[in-house]
């Protein structure tokens, strides 16, 4: 399957101005990733059905479906304007995340995210689980907004910072931190945050 753009760019890329063979790069590129995302697609499917891929589904926050959608929005259409209304109260659907593809390493085995406040069970989702406990390693140390994204998103969200807004949102509303007078988590403006531990 040939492409147009491609064709175009082959054709005109000497007597095309340098922003629109820009475009047309940017284009074709998002081309091939959406072919590729269809295929992944496919292949999955095909796993599915011979029973050589199995799902693993986890219990995942709408408001971080929700912003992962609007920041691919974002990226097609920069100049197209979303306004969304999330819930106060955390809703949880019963989901494949977003990393799933990601390859585990052998005899992984995934340890229960348990985690408890005055010895009342917190339901966390999976990133706010991941993001704690980043955190809680460093306790008292101040975690960067990058790391925490690199670690915990991946390489192509370290400018996502409204991602760490809304899990650190969701976290402070379960442990009844309060941003104003932290407990537990300390925001450092500009810079990322702290585990206070509870002094």
């Amino acid at each position: 399957m040939r492409s147009r753009l491609a064709d175009t760019l082959a054709s005109y890329e000497e007597r095309l101005p340098r922003e629109e063979r820009r475009e047309l790069l940017e284009a074709i590129l998002g081309e091939g990733q959406r072919l590729d995302r269809y295929i992944q697609n496919l292949l999955d499917m095909t796993r599915l059905g011979h029973g050589t891929l199995k799902l693993n589904r986890d219990w995942t926050d709408a408001a971080e479906i929700v912003v992962a959608a609007v920041a691919r929005l974002r990226k097609l259409f920069p100049e197209l304007r979303v306004d969304t209304q999330l819930p106060a109260e955390t809703v949880l659907l019963y989901v494949l995340p977003g990393g799933a593809r990601r390859p585990r390493a052998a005899g992984h085995l995934a340890r229960p995210r348990q985690v408890s406040l005055d010895d009342a069970p917190l339901a966390l989702t999976r990133k706010e689980y991941a993001v704690l406990a980043m955190l809680l390693r460093h306790a008292g140390r101040v975690v960067a907004q990058q790391q925490l994204l690199r670690e915990r998103w991946g390489a192509s969200h370290v400018e996502d910072t409204h991602y760490l807004r809304i899990v650190l949102g969701k976290l402070r509303q379960k442990l009844g931190d309060d941003p104003a007078s932290p407990r537990w988590l300390k925001t450092e403006p500009g810079v990322g945050y702290r585990f206070l531990g509870g002094g």
